[in-house]
C-alpha cells in the first residue's frame, strides 16, 4: 500500500521524486511530512473479534510497535517535516464494532479535551503528543 501511495505522489508536480518509503518513517515526503501508518483491525482473518486489537494499537510505551510507539519514534526524528501517524481502519460494512472510541479526539470545549492516544500519553506517561 505504501509503495502505491509513494508511486502516486511521485508523479504529482508538488512531490515529484521527493517521496520515499523507509523503515522510519514509513513514508517521507521530503521537507513536508514524516508519516507512520498503522492498521486498526478489530477482527482476525477468521472473522472473530481480536480481543486485544485496541490494546495493541494504543500500547503507551516507547519501543512498542503501537500507534503511540510510532508517535515517540516520530518525535525522536530530526528534520523539518511535520509528523503524523495515520491509522487505517478495516471493518465490516456495516460496521460491527466502532473504531471511533479508542482513536477519537474530542472537541476542545469538552471537559476532557483529549481522548485516545493523546489522553493515554497525557495521563499515563505525562507526555504531550499534541505539541505542534
Amino acid at each position: 500500500m505504501l509503495r502505491l501511495i509513494k508511486d502516486r505522489l511521485n508523479v504529482l508536480d508538488a512531490y515529484r521524486g521527493g517521496v520515499v518509503t523507509k523503515r522510519t518513517p514509513d513514508l517521507l515526503l521530503k521537507g513536508q511530512w514524516s508519516l507512520e501508518f498503522k492498521i486498526a483491525r478489530p477482527f482476525g482473518d477468521n472473522g472473530k473479534l481480536a480481543e486485544n486489537w485496541s490494546v495493541n494499537l494504543l500500547h503507551p510505551y516507547e519501543g512498542n510497535v503501537s500507534a503511540i510507539g510510532d508517535c515517540f519514534k516520530l518525535l525522536g526524528l530530526d528534520g523539518s517535516e511535520r509528523k503524523a501517524v495515520v491509522v487505517i481502519g478495516y471493518e465490516h460494512s456495516p460496521p460491527q464494532l466502532s473504531l471511533v472510541p479508542p482513536l477519537h479526539r474530542r472537541d476542545e470545549s469538552l471537559a476532557i479535551p483529549q481522548a485516545g492516544p493523546s489522553l493515554i500519553c497525557a495521563h499515563v506517561l505525562a507526555r504531550d503528543l499534541e505539541r505542534r
